[in-house]
């Protein structure tokens, strides 16, 4: 959960103190760690989700669209039924509509 806080704040581009490419950074490590968590289920998969939303939304904004679209595909065919789940999932399914619609 640090490096996702991490990776949050790093993200955050106001007043020009982000370091998008250094919260790309953060996400991963954040995704690695989790992926080694034994214990698995809705909230597991809910975390993982926001993580692959997350870097998505940070490639969107460096203006790495493929790798965006890429991110948010990897986010759309993760993850089980639970109500959560579905919610990121629709997120991500939105989001890489918009981006394409942006150009």
């Amino acid at each position: 959960q640090a490096y996702l806080k991490i990776g949050e704040v790093q993200a955050v581009t106001e007043n020009g103190l982000g370091d998008r490419p250094g919260a790309l950074v953060s996400y991963e490590k954040a995704r690695a760690l989790h992926e080694s968590l034994p214990t698995r289920g809705p909230a597991w998969e809910a975390t993982m989700l926001d993580l692959l939303n997350k870097r998505a939304m940070v490639y969107r904004e460096l203006g790495q669209r493929d790798r965006a679209a890429a991110a948010f595909a990897q986010a759309i065919a993760f993850g089980g039924p639970a109500p959560e789940v579905r919610r990121m999932r629709a997120f991500a399914y939105r989001e890489r509509g918009a981006l394409w619609s942006a150009y």
